[in-house]
C-alpha cells in the first residue's frame, strides 16, 4: 500500500510541478528571454537550469521558514510583499540581460572579415554560444526568484504527508518544474528558429520583445510591492 501511495504522490508532484511552471505569468516572463539562443538544446538547458535555481530558492526559503517560524514573529503578508519585490527585481535583471545579449553584448572571438566564408555566421544579433556569466546569472536569478512565500504553499502537501510520500511528492515536483521549464524554452526556441528562416532578424525581435515583457512584469511587481498593491495573478 505504501508503494501505491508513494507512486500516487509522485504523480501528483510531477503534475503540480509542471502546472506550477505553466500557470505562473512571472515564470513565463522570466523564461521567454532564455528561449532565444544559438540552439534548441541550449535553450532547453537554460530553461532547466533556471528551473533548478528556482527549486533551490524554494528549498532555501522553506528551510529558513521552518527553522525560524517559532523564533521570530514572521508576518506572511510582509514577507509576501517583500518576495513580490524580489521577483520583480529578478525579472528586471533577466530582461536587462536579454536586451544586452540581443544587442550583441557578447563579444565574438572569431573573425567575420569574409562575410560569406563562415558557415556559422548569423543574421541575428544573438550570440552563437552562451558564456559562463550568462549561465551563472541564469541560475542565480532562478534561485532568487524562488525565494518567495509561494514556496510555502507548494511545500504544504509534503509537510502533511508521511515521510516516503512527502519525499516522492517533492522529488517529482522539482523534476516536473525542471522538465516543464526546459520544454517550454525548447518549444518556443524551436518556433522562433523556424520563423527565422523567413526573416533572419526575427530572433532579435523576439529577444528584445520578450526582454521588454520581462522588464514590464518586473517593474509591475516592484511597484506593487512598494505600494502594497495586490496583483490579479
Amino acid at each position: 500500500m505504501s508503494v501505491i501511495t508513494a507512486f500516487k504522490s509522485a504523480w501528483a508532484g510531477l503534475l503540480a510541478g509542471c502546472l506550477h511552471t505553466l500557470t505562473g505569468p512571472d515564470h513565463l516572463a522570466a523564461l521567454t528571454p532564455l528561449t532565444v539562443g544559438p540552439s534548441r538544446a541550449q535553450n532547453a538547458l537554460m530553461g532547466a537550469l533556471w528551473g533548478l535555481g528556482h527549486n533551490t530558492g524554494q528549498i532555501l526559503f522553506g528551510c529558513i521558514f521552518i527553522a525560524l517560524r517559532d523564533k521570530l514573529p514572521l508576518n506572511l503578508e510582509v514577507i509576501g510583499q517583500f518576495g513580490q519585490g524580489i521577483v520583480g527585481l529578478t525579472l528586471i535583471i533577466i530582461g536587462a540581460i536579454g536586451f544586452w545579449e540581443s544587442m550583441g553584448g557578447h563579444s565574438h572571438s572569431h573573425s567575420h572579415s569574409h562575410s560569406h566564408s563562415h558557415s556559422h555566421s548569423h543574421g541575428s544579433d544573438v550570440p552563437a554560444k552562451r558564456d559562463s556569466s550568462f549561465i551563472s546569472w541564469t541560475y542565480i536569478t532562478g534561485t532568487i526568484h524562488g525565494l518567495q512565500p509561494d514556496s510555502l504553499f507548494l511545500l504544504l502537501p509534503a509537510l502533511a504527508l508521511p515521510r516516503v510520500e512527502a519525499i516522492s511528492f517533492l522529488a517529482t515536483f522539482f523534476i516536473g518544474t525542471i522538465i516543464a521549464m526546459g520544454t517550454y524554452t525548447y518549444c518556443i526556441g524551436a518556433g522562433t528558429a523556424a520563423l527565422e528562416k523567413n526573416n533572419p532578424k526575427f530572433v532579435s525581435y523576439i529577444a528584445r520583445g520578450s526582454s521588454a515583457v520581462a522588464l514590464a512584469f518586473g517593474v509591475l511587481f516592484v511597484i506593487s510591492a512598494v505600494f502594497g498593491l495586490d496583483l490579479i495573478f
